[in-house]
């Protein structure tokens, strides 16, 4: 993906969702979120070995409280949550491969699908949610 279309991407909340970037697009993301003035969270994947380090490192990034619960519907609802602090959207970049691609594949489609829902919710409430996985 080139950066004028990341960038018109970006510029249609409509268009808000779950999208898989090629590998190594890290900045031109984080530059194309700045430029829109949107929020930008990166998770990286690589110390994410099983279920528990990957919401280990999603908990991290989004800042969730401490009483995150560590399992899938706290982790719904922690994302639900975040509408709140993000009135104006947010660009989530999930970067890298997880270390144990063996074992962490379904827990990553696992988080993908509550992600893709609550894009769903956060755009019907007129919040864009921008989910950008890049090397999956």
């Amino acid at each position: 993906m080139n950066r004028a279309r990341l960038d018109g991407l970006l510029g249609d909340p409509a268009s808000a969702g779950v999208y898989d970037l090629p590998a190594g697009c890290a900045r031109l993301v984080r530059a194309a979120a700045a430029a829109r003035r949107l929020p930008y969270r990166r998770v990286a994947l690589a110390s994410a070995e099983d279920k528990r380090a990957l919401l280990r490192v999603l908990a991290r990034a989004l800042r969730f409280p401490a009483t995150f619960g560590h399992n899938w519907d706290a982790f719904a609802d922690a994302v639900g949550d975040l509408r709140a602090r993000f009135p104006d959207g947010l660009v989530l970049l999930l970067d890298g491969t997880p270390r144990a691609p063996a074992t962490t594949p379904g827990e990553v489609d696992t988080a993908l699908a509550i992600l893709r829902e609550a894009a769903a919710e956060w755009g019907g409430r007129g919040t864009p949610l921008w989910v950008l996985v890049s090397a999956r």
